[in-house]
């Protein structure tokens, strides 16, 4: 048992160098693979987060401290969708990973929650991950949550040299949200972000549409990475395909309480 158990606590809007921290540890988890394409890596992501956390019905952010060093152990970032209790990332610092603190963190959280919206709130527990992520799924079957399939992650990049088609600007629009997000419409549905005018990440199943796509952004923006994420199977290099894990949230609770304590 830890001689001095770390503190869980909710961030709090004006937590501005615990938020920071956060960003940073958030950005040095998912700088390979497919998380690059994440948007925590646009340089206004911050002020995303800061407007995201004055809503606490449906978006918290807890993490772990410890009191003694006053030092950020880890966090995890969580929110409502769609009657679910979505976890979007739980990330342990480097230097206390295998001391079962995932677990510890989101035990304290359910309870949190639970007590502040009821137990009959969220039903179903949910998450995201990738098939590479070896150790975390390791963790969400020891938990014994249910996987099911998600999408492929395809390094588009060779779509730039493939393509020779005529581009029909009219149906394609980049607007700015109002985090200044850069997203690309298609008819008024968003298919894509634009990540600091470097890397663009298409959610596209057409891969001509997609190509030409790639082509109208080579216009405006001098593009270094291109991720194309489909549930269909494209002659494109993979990098990754997402998993999504879910389980009754009570059944969860359970668990976690009964997991080894944290050491």
């Amino acid at each position: 048992m830890l001689i001095n158990s770390p503190e869980i606590r909710c961030l709090e809007p004006y937590e501005l160098i615990v938020s920071n921290q956060i960003l940073e540890m958030l950005r040095k988890t998912y700088s390979i693979g497919g998380g690059r394409f994440f948007i925590y890596h646009n340089l206004n992501y911050s002020v995303y987060l800061k407007t995201a956390l004055q809503n606490t019905n449906d978006f918290w952010i807890y993490y772990l401290w410890d009191p003694r060093t006053e030092q950020l152990m880890g966090f995890a970032i969580l929110r409502e969708y769609k009657g679910c209790l979505f976890l979007n990332q739980i990330v342990i610092g480097y230097d206390f990973r295998g001391r079962n603190l995932s677990a510890y963190l989101l035990s304290g959280i359910l309870d949190s929650l639970t007590s502040r919206f009821g137990k009959h709130a969220f039903n179903v527990f949910k998450l995201e991950t990738f098939l590479n992520n070896a150790i975390a799924r390791n963790i969400y079957d020891r938990w014994g949550m249910t996987a099911s399939g998600g999408k492929n992650w395809y390094d588009a990049n060779q779509l730039i040299t493939k393509t020779s088609r005529e581009i029909t600007e009219s149906n394609f629009k980049l607007s700015r949200d109002a985090f200044g997000f850069l997203q690309l419409y298609s008819n008024d549905e968003c298919i894509g972000t634009i990540i600091n005018s470097q890397r663009v990440r298409l959610n596209l199943d057409d891969i001509d549409k997609a190509s030409s796509t790639v082509t109208l952004l080579l216009k405006n923006f001098k593009l270094k990475d291109i991720c194309l994420v489909s549930e269909q199977l494209l002659p494109l290099p993979l990098m990754d395909t997402s998993i999504t894990y879910s389980k009754s949230l009570q059944d969860l609770r359970h668990v976690l309480k009964n997991a080894k304590k944290p050491i």
